[in-house]
């Protein structure tokens, strides 16, 4: 554990050298005493996220009243003979130990009755009554815990799995992950090992900022209503980025007010637990109304800045993503609305706008259903870097209905500060 923290409070986990002319560079008077660090390795930002759904035994009041989970709970709250079937039971130190073969550790956590959000040193844990989200970034390597968080499930009484969903942007590094994370094909074995009726997506062009999906749902209709909106950005304004910067008497609680990130709920009580890490970079998890969650977590080297954004709040999402994209102000990002099929139809509407945030051009929209679940896709670039369309239009797809795997050309040009985009290989 000491050793994970160790490198997420380095964070970058990189050989930093400095520039020994930063003096005389055009941006020093930008940046002031603050000092941005040549890497020879980006960080990779680009989150993996797992969520995973438990289902309770249909007499599991009955069960527990004889026993028959005895044996396979981990510790429980003390002094309760007799616990409910809650993940919210689970003790840190349990958690700790599984996070520990994902190779990162927990740095903060804040709860609520409804909701136990970890910080981690490598992005986020969220913990509810019946499902886990864990959301790692850098070198992790989350599905090798698979079994484990399965296991957590399992050992306060739930039954089975009932529905899973595991998502990431594409790698600026694959070759650097693990190595069943370094192609999509292999992570989506390793699910199916799990969950043989599962589906695996592409959102998006490959050959571009795409989003890979995998989904498998035990019911034949969703348990609960639900919806989520992710903003994953790349190519950070070099002011915004400089935010998150340790610098001086600089603290995370400064960062999360002059970024503007406390601000995005003003309508609800928001409970913020927020890490500025060292020499740069920034997380927080905040609980919304004791029952929901956002988190967000910035790479800001100016070789590979990244910001992501992810919330289950999704009342006035177009507003949100507006607000999401003006603290960071990227050259291009990518937004996913992901809800049950009979649910939140007017937050997926509000994405077929191509003028959903001023100042960016829509390059690709994309709408599937599958696993119960209604996804959206949209992908954005700045204009002043976006090319022109083409003649015929066809390559913006404006509120088009899509069940490809997005394998159509990339519309916008590429941002020419993304040295390291070279991105992934073929993934089948």
């Amino acid at each position: 554990v000491s050793w994970h923290i160790t490198c997420c409070v380095l964070r970058t986990k990189l050989m930093v050298r400095f520039q020994e002319d930063f003096a005389s560079s055009p941006s020093s008077s930008e940046m002031g005493s603050i000092v941005d660090p040549i890497v020879d390795k980006p960080f990779e930002g680009a989150e993996k996220l797992l969520e995973i759904s438990f289902q309770r035994p249909r007499r599991h009041i009955a069960k527990f009243r004889n026993g028959s989970y005895a044996a396979n709970r981990m510790k429980l709250v003390e002094n309760d003979s007799e616990p409910e079937i809650n993940l919210l039971r689970l003790r840190r130190d349990d958690v700790e130990k599984i996070l520990d073969k994902v190779n990162c550790s927990i740095l903060n956590e804040c709860r609520s009755d409804q909701v136990t959000a970890y910080l981690l040193s490598e992005s986020s844990l969220f913990i509810f009554e019946d499902r886990m989200i864990v959301k790692t970034c850098g070198q992790t390597n989350l599905l090798n815990a698979i079994e484990d968080f399965i296991g957590l499930g399992k050992s306060v009484g739930f039954d089975s799995v009932a529905e899973v969903f595991y998502s990431r942007p594409k790698f600026l590094n694959p070759d650097e992950q693990p190595f069943r994370h370094q192609k999509f094909k292999r992570e989506t074995e390793t699910l199916l090992n799990y969950f043989d009726k599962g589906l695996a997506r592409v959102l998006g062009s490959t050959n571009s900022d795409c989003y890979h999906l995998f989904c498998f749902s035990r019911n034949r209709s969703p348990r609960r209503s639900n919806c989520t909106v992710e903003v994953i950005m790349n190519s950070l304004d070099n002011d915004k980025r400089m935010l998150f910067f340790k610098e001086g008497d600089r603290t995370a609680s400064d960062v999360t007010k002059s970024a503007g990130i406390a601000d995005l709920f003003t309508n609800s009580s928001v409970m913020i637990d927020d890490y500025l890490f060292e020499p740069c970079g920034y997380s927080v998890n905040g609980i919304i109304d004791q029952k929901r969650y956002f988190t967000v977590h910035v790479t800001p080297e100016k070789c590979a800045s990244y910001a992501s954004f992810e919330t289950d709040h999704c009342e006035n999402a177009a507003e949100l993503v507006g607000k999401v994209v003006a603290i960071f102000q990227p050259s291009r990002f990518i937004v996913t609305v992901i809800s049950d099929e009979s649910s939140h139809a007017d937050v997926h509407g509000q994405l077929r706008s191509a003028d959903l945030v001023a100042g960016y051009e829509r390059c690709e929209f994309q709408f599937a259903m599958f696993c119960h679940q209604t996804a959206t896709f949209a992908r954005f670039e700045s204009r002043r870097l976006a090319g022109p369309p083409p003649d015929d239009g066809a390559a913006f797809v404006a509120a088009a209905v899509l069940e490809t795997d997005a394998s159509a050309g990339d519309p916008c040009e590429p941002d020419p500060r993304d040295v390291w985009c070279q991105g992934e290989g073929p993934y089948f």
